[in-house]
C-alpha cells in the first residue's frame, strides 16, 4: 500500500501542471505569453550545493525522490541549498509552480 501511495504521489508531481520543465516552457490554457513575462527558475547541483537562480529569498523548495517521497523541504536563503546530505541519485526540484530534474553524483 505504501509503494502505491508512493508511486501516485510522484505520478502526480510529475504531472503537476508546470512552467518548465527539462529546459521547454509551457503555458497553461488560460494564460497569454504576451500578458506575463516569465523568467525561469535556474537550478543546479555543484559540490553538493544545490544553486536556484531568478527565485527571491525565501521561496519553499522541496526535493522528492525519483519516486515521489518527499525528501526534503526547505526555505531559499541566499539563492543555494544544502544537498549534500542526499544520495547520489535522480531527484525532482519543486520551486512554486515549477518542477525541475536535478541529478547528484
Amino acid at each position: 500500500m505504501k509503494n502505491i501511495l508512493s508511486i501516485l504521489l510522484f505520478l502526480t508531481i510529475i504531472t503537476y501542471p508546470v512552467r518548465v520543465f527539462a529546459g521547454e516552457i509551457s503555458v497553461s490554457a488560460n494564460e497569454s505569453p504576451e500578458k506575463e513575462n516569465v523568467i525561469a527558475p535556474k537550478v543546479f547541483v555543484s559540490g553538493g550545493i544545490l544553486h536556484i537562480q531568478n527565485v527571491d529569498d525565501g521561496a519553499k523548495v522541496e526535493i522528492y525522490s525519483i519516486v515521489g517521497i518527499k525528501v526534503k523541504t526547505v526555505t531559499l536563503t541566499d539563492g543555494v541549498v544544502d544537498v549534500s546530505d542526499l544520495n547520489k541519485g535522480i531527484y525532482i526540484v519543486r520551486v512554486d509552480k515549477t518542477s525541475q530534474k536535478i541529478v547528484i553524483q
